[in-house]
């Protein structure tokens, strides 16, 4: 019999306020499909943990309140990507005011992260290809221990080490009979003026990890 662990993909939303930058007090991300990978390049052993559906009908989720967004047994073993279908279109608040631009604290900013003539290209997860266009589109995330990236691209690392494509997942979920994890996003200090945009207030690339809980969810 195969031995399963649990896995749930709750938010566990960090946010501290940094000397240059600030940090959201709000983020929504509206995500249409998250799996759980034991391959580095996010391509095999993969695991479907939430399904919210397509763009006209997924819900934007709130990643300051922790949301647990899905919980499923998966075969005891190590993760090492996590990857998700998102929409390009996020939304969110500033806890602080920035100076030198449009970041206001507690007003709500819409960025389109992948907008027309964005240098950004990426592959969903069935290899359709995209680029940045005006409007909302389906695009997506690959959160690895294979990438070494911060900003990352919509592309799965090809290699253990790989700078370009990616974002770095800090640790990967190692899954037992009376272990699982919950994935983190920290957005600490992650919202800034882009002064190569004409100043606007934009939300970068927040970090990636799992922490390890057991069976009754601690």
């Amino acid at each position: 019999m195969q031995q399963l662990g649990l896995i749930t993909l709750c938010f566990l939303f960090g946010a501290t306020a940094m000397a240059t930058n600030t940090s959201p007090s709000s983020i929504k991300i509206k995500i249409l499909k998250a799996q759980v990978c034991t391959s580095g390049d996010c391509k095999t052993g993969c695991m479907t943990v939430y399904d919210g559906g397509d763009l006209g009908s997924a819900p934007y989720e709130e990643m300051a309140v922790a949301p647990e967004l899905g919980s499923t047994d998966v075969p005891v073993g190590t993760y090492n990507c996590v990857r998700m279908e998102i929409s390009d279109i996020i939304k969110f608040k500033p806890v602080d005011n920035v100076a030198g631009g449009a970041c206001v604290a507690d007003t709500e900013v819409i960025q389109d992260v992948n907008s027309a003539g964005s240098p950004s290209t990426g592959v969903l997860f069935d290899g359709t290809p995209y680029s940045g266009q005006a409007g909302e589109q389906k695009i997506a995330v690959y959160i690895s221990t294979w990438s070494t990236s911060l900003n990352g691209t919509g592309n799965p690392p090809a290699r253990d080490g790989d700078s370009g494509r990616g974002i770095k997942l800090s640790s990967p979920l190692v899954v037992t009979a009376a272990t699982g994890g919950v994935f983190y996003l920290d957005g600490s200090g992650q919202v800034y003026v882009n002064t190569s945009n004409g100043n606007a207030c934009e939300f970068e690339v927040p970090k990636f990890g799992f922490r390890a809980v057991n069976s009754a969810g601690k």
